[in-house]
């Protein structure tokens, strides 16, 4: 997943159709996973004017990888600045929880404890999906949970991963705690976003601005990088660790 976002930059500003195949992890960690690129990262690009469309054939867990991952990028015309200050009241949550090749029962597990954490904090949340929950083909063994929230304005993404040692409640867990923690902020992204669509608003010419529930040292790092290539103008209100606000206004590289 992270080299279908270094290679991305590169390819939306071709003037043909683009399909790439990529070998590797799907789910691992310190990296997105495919469940928050397609439904998280790729939902709010489309917004912005950039259309990819993934698709997976094979899930690839650490540490024997062997995911394999399809995706077709269309020409980006005018790319399009995001405003998203209120997220909205959430419509529902939903969520996936997967096992590639072990007991099925661990996923359900993962499912069921996500859930019960969620039900046990947040009374007034107004709509649960059911879980679907999977077995994945994968050359290896691995465990995930995705848990999604779909709000009027945003959607937010998280995943958990399991790990041997790691029991499948500990899993399930997780994933409901980085929900739990991202609904009591009242804000439009999760905490991952925002360094992932930085460089993309840093091309608009106009300004974009958005809530985040957690500021993070990745998206002030990502923000200084891009300062190195080309000149745009930013302002993050809020420090790292906690909810903020952020603005940026572009280059307007990509705006024409």
């Amino acid at each position: 997943m992270l080299v279908l976002q270094t290679l991305l930059p590169a390819f939306i500003s071709s003037r043909q159709r683009t399909t790439i195949c990529m070998k590797g992890g799907t789910h691992v960690p310190f990296s997105p996973s495919y469940h928050y690129i397609g439904d998280v990262f790729l939902s709010c690009m489309r917004e912005m004017g950039v259309d990819v469309r993934i698709a997976i054939d094979a899930y690839g867990f650490y540490p024997k990888g062997g995911g394999e991952v399809r995706a077709e990028i269309l020409p980006v015309g005018k790319m399009r600045p995001i405003r998203k200050i209120e997220r909205g009241r959430i419509r529902k949550v939903k969520g996936c929880s997967a096992v590639g090749n072990l007991p099925l029962s661990i996923a359900e597990r993962q499912s069921k404890a996500a859930l019960e954490k969620i039900r046990s904090e947040i009374h007034d949340l107004p709509f649960f999906d059911e879980t679907e929950i999977q077995s994945v083909i994968s050359p290896g063994q691995g465990t995930f949970i995705h848990l999604q929230s779909e709000a009027e304005h945003s959607i937010a993404g998280f995943t958990a991963l399991g790990e041997r040692g790691k029991r499948a409640e500990a899993v399930g867990e997780e994933a409901a705690s980085e929900f739990i923690r991202y609904y009591a902020t009242g804000a439009a992204f999760d905490p991952h976003l925002p360094d992932q669509i930085a460089l993309y608003q840093s091309l608009c010419s106009e300004e974009s601005l958005y809530t985040t529930s957690c500021i993070t040292g990745h998206l002030i790092t990502n923000l200084w990088v891009i300062g190195h290539f080309h000149e745009f103008w930013y302002s993050v209100e809020g420090e790292i660790g906690k909810p903020g606000r952020v603005k940026i206004r572009g280059s307007g590289l990509m705006s024409a």
